[in-house]
């Protein structure tokens, strides 16, 4: 400050005559005894300021000058998250698709300080500007500070309950002089689906038949109650299909159906999420019975009592009937309406 001043013909001591006057009102002014003040601004602080000190000559005379500060705008943090980012609940362990890796997600945070640096990175409440792990509705979150850089890794760890859920993570980063950035990271959650597929039988003629329709489906991460979320879709025309409430589904066919039928099932899993498939059902052939008499046969009226040879036999023959009925039974045999 003393620079520019005149200390005049009797002096200025400027280890004892030289003081603070009117204080900074965004700051601290220090008089270092060397004609030199120390201005310390406050943290944020921004725009203008000033103090005023004083000058004393050696018989008293006093001398004051006002000292302008101009404070550089304070810099705002930003924080971005990158975007939504997604995860599949098919990749869970007991997804429909457990072998991919589709319930990790990863990223990055961009944040600027401007001439602060970063103070704080809190997300959900919980400090990770060090880096750490942070617990979602659906899965863990953890971040890892490399190199001045913020990147995060997500992992699902369990199924949702509908078709458009999330887990979402409040970014919070604090500058050095406290002012506040906030950005919401979102990860989308990708539902998983039950997969019901085509089956096919081939019973025996008039055969009932179990077929396990659920063998060959499955059921994705929210599951399939098999007792509950299994049922019959379009019934069959040449029989009935009943379901055992097990993943299976008994069919009898008529008597007497044959070629092809039909019927179909649905498979609802844990959110409603509804599949269906269809059951081909190729009948035998009805079997027709045959019966043969053996041909014709003969009697002698003269064997008759009253006949001209009683005594033989004549009267009387016999044979077999050949009959044949597929895989059916005999259900009647009736000669002459009796």
């Amino acid at each position: 400050m003393f620079a520019n001043d005149t200390a005049g013909a009797d002096g200025v001591d400027l280890a004892a005559d030289v003081a603070l006057g009117t204080a900074p009102t965004k700051g601290a002014a220090v008089y270092n005894g060397d004609g030199t003040f120390t201005y310390t601004p406050a943290p944020g602080a921004e725009g203008p300021d000033s103090f005023t000190y004083t000058i004393t000559d050696g018989d008293g005379d006093v001398s004051t000058a006002t000292v302008t500060i101009t404070l550089a705008a304070d810099s705002e943090p930003t924080i971005d998250v990158g975007g939504a980012n997604s995860v599949d609940e098919a990749a869970l362990s007991f997804g429909s698709d457990p072998a991919s890796n589709g319930e990790f997600a990863s990223g990055a945070f961009t944040i600027t300080t401007g001439n602060d640096s970063i103070g704080s990175l809190v997300i959900n409440g919980t400090d990770v500007t060090a880096g750490g792990s942070v617990a979602g509705a659906y899965g863990t979150l953890t971040v890892t500070l490399a190199g001045g850089v913020y990147s995060y890794s997500y992992e699902l760890t369990t199924n949702t309950d509908g078709d458009a859920t999330s887990d979402a993570f409040d970014v919070v980063v604090t500058d050095s002089d406290g002012d506040i950035a906030d950005d919401t990271l979102v990860i989308d959650i990708v539902d998983d689906v039950p997969t019901a597929r085509d089956d096919s039988a081939s019973p025996a003629e008039d055969t009932a038949v179990i077929i396990d329709v659920f063998a060959n489906d499955t059921a994705g991460a929210d599951g399939v109650d098999l007792a509950a979320d299994v049922a019959l879709g379009t019934a069959p025309t040449k029989g009935t299909a009943v379901y055992n409430g097990d993943g299976t589904f008994t069919y009898t066919p008529a008597p007497g159906a044959e070629g092809p039928d039909s019927f179909t099932y649905t498979i609802t899993d844990g959110d409603g999420d509804v599949s269906t498939a269809t059951v081909t059902i190729t009948l035998a052939v009805d079997s027709e019975p045959t019966i043969d008499v053996g041909g014709v046969n003969s009697v002698d009226e003269a064997a008759l009592s009253f006949g001209s040879d009683p005594a033989s036999n004549g009267e009387f023959a016999s044979g077999a009937f050949t009959i044949t009925t597929g895989n059916d039974s005999i259900g009647s045999l009736v000669i002459n309406g009796t």
